[in-house]
């Protein structure tokens, strides 16, 4: 019996620790299950949040690359946009020095267009004051000078042209004697007359006062003859002082 109680004890023992063990392992079973699941859910959540952070870090380097690209797109295009612009100012500085140095040329054409024309007036109205000059004098000259001058022209000796000068010029000499010495001996004779015409109206004159004093009253009566006989008288006089 006493066996028995022991073997039931040990049984019981067996059945007890059976049951604890059971109920520690069910336990850990489920502590296990438990960490399992916490770890399952800390992986899939790690793998959930690196997939997310993988998503993000795609998203966040495709807006840092948009805008990297942006940037060198800005880079380039200021690059572009530069070169451009310096090309430009060369073919504009090109274009200004071409149109400046066409300017250049068209002013020193202009200036010497100017001054050929000036220069061209200038001798022209040189030219017209020599042929105006030679004009007049060729209008002044005298009809047997311009004669020699025709012949002159036509011969072309000046030799021939001078001697015909100096041949009509030694001819108006001998001219102008002949005609001052003609005059002298008309002067001559004038004078001459002029003074007997004198001594006759001079006496004449004396006559005709002698009988006009003898006749004062009529003289008196008329006007007409005082005034007359006055300037009869005047002549007579100045004509006695010039004698």
């Amino acid at each position: 019996r006493q066996a028995k109680d022991e073997f039931a004890r040990f049984c019981a023992a067996l059945e007890i620790q059976r049951l604890a063990r059971g109920k520690l392992a069910k336990n850990l079973l489920i502590e296990l299950r438990q960490q399992r699941d916490c770890f399952m859910a800390t992986k899939i959540q790690s793998i959930a949040r690196m997939r997310q952070a993988v998503l993000e870090r795609k998203r966040l380097w495709g807006i840092y690359f948009l805008q990297l690209q942006h940037q060198k797109a800005t880079v380039i295009q200021s690059l572009a946009r530069t070169y451009a612009a310096k090309m430009k100012r060369r073919r504009l500085a090109e274009l200004r020095r071409l149109y400046l140095e066409e300017q250049e040329k068209d002013r020193v054409a202009s200036t010497d267009r100017i001054a050929a024309t000036l220069i061209q007036s200038v001798y022209r109205r040189h030219l017209g004051k020599i042929k105006c000059k030679n004009r007049r004098i060729e209008i002044s000259l005298h009809g047997r000078l311009l004669m020699y001058l025709e012949r002159f022209a036509i011969d072309g000796c000046m030799w021939t042209f001078v001697k015909s000068i100096n041949d009509d010029y030694l001819r108006f000499e001998r001219t102008i004697k002949n005609v001052i010495h003609r005059e002298e001996k008309m002067a001559k004779t004038f004078v001459e007359k002029v003074v007997r015409a004198r001594d006759e109206d001079h006496s004449s004159a004396w006559n005709n006062y002698h009988s006009l004093k003898e006749d004062s009253r009529f003289i008196a009566q008329s006007p007409v003859m005082t005034k007359l006989t006055q300037t009869e008288a005047k002549s007579i006089h100045r004509k006695t002082s010039q004698g």
